[in-house]
C-alpha cells in the first residue's frame, strides 16, 4: 500500500542510491487531494536507504508544478518484499492511468545515471509555485485563465532533446517488443 507523504517535496538522494527508475510514457489526468484536477507525469523509483529499500510513486503535477510523493507504507524493505511492493507500485500507477516505461537505470554508466538523474525533478524538487488558491469569481464565471505558469515556459537544449529522443526510442522499442 502507498501513502501520500505531504511533507516531502524531493527525494534528496544521490543517483548511486537509485536501483530502479521508471517514467510514464505519457501524461494522464489525475485528481490529487488538495490540488485541482490536472495533467501529471508519474515516476516509480526504488532506492536504497541505510536500513533497506524503499519504493515511491511520484506524481509531477504539471499545472501546479508540484511533486506529490506516495511511499510504501511498510517502511524499509528487504529484497524479496521490495519486488512485491514494486509490483504494487506499478499497479498503483496504472490504476491512476499511467503506463510506465523502465528507464534501465541500472544499465547506464555512472556518468549517464548522474546525467539522467539530474535531468529529472526527483532529487532536487521543483521551484516553489504559488500555493493553490480558491478560484476567483471571474475564474468561476469564465473558467480558469489559460496562461501557462512561468516554470513551464522553458526551452530545451539540444542535449536534453537528444536525451529525450534516445529514451523515447528505447521505450518505443520495448513497447514494440512486447507486441
Amino acid at each position: 500500500m502507498f501513502r501520500q507523504d505531504p511533507n516531502r517535496t524531493r527525494l534528496g538522494i544521490p543517483a548511486q542510491q537509485v536501483l530502479r527508475l521508471e517514467e510514464s510514457i505519457s501524461d494522464a489526468q489525475v485528481s490529487v487531494p488538495g490540488y485541482p484536477s490536472q495533467m501529471a507525469r508519474a515516476y516509480l523509483c526504488v532506492f536504497q536507504t541505510g536500513s533497506g529499500l524503499r519504493v515511491t510513486v511520484v506524481l509531477h503535477l504539471l499545472t501546479s508544478n508540484r511533486l506529490v510523493f506516495f511511499l510504501n507504507s511498510g517502511g524499509p524493505l528487504g529484497k524479496d518484499d521490495a519486488c512485491r511492493v514494486l509490483g504494487e507500485g506499478m499497479q498503483f500507477a496504472e490504476s491512476l492511468g499511467f503506463m510506465l516505461g523502465n528507464l534501465d537505470f541500472h544499465r547506464l554508466s555512472p556518468a549517464e545515471r548522474q546525467e539522467l538523474w539530474n535531468s529529472l525533478p526527483l532529487e532536487k524538487g521543483l521551484a516553489a509555485a504559488s500555493p493553490s488558491r480558491p478560484a476567483s469569481a471571474a475564474e468561476r464565471e469564465n473558467g480558469p485563465s489559460v496562461e501557462e505558469p512561468p516554470a513551464l515556459r522553458t526551452e530545451w537544449t539540444v542535449e536534453e532533446m537528444q536525451l529525450k529522443r534516445r529514451r523515447f526510442i528505447e521505450n518505443l522499442g520495448r513497447l514494440l517488443a512486447m507486441l
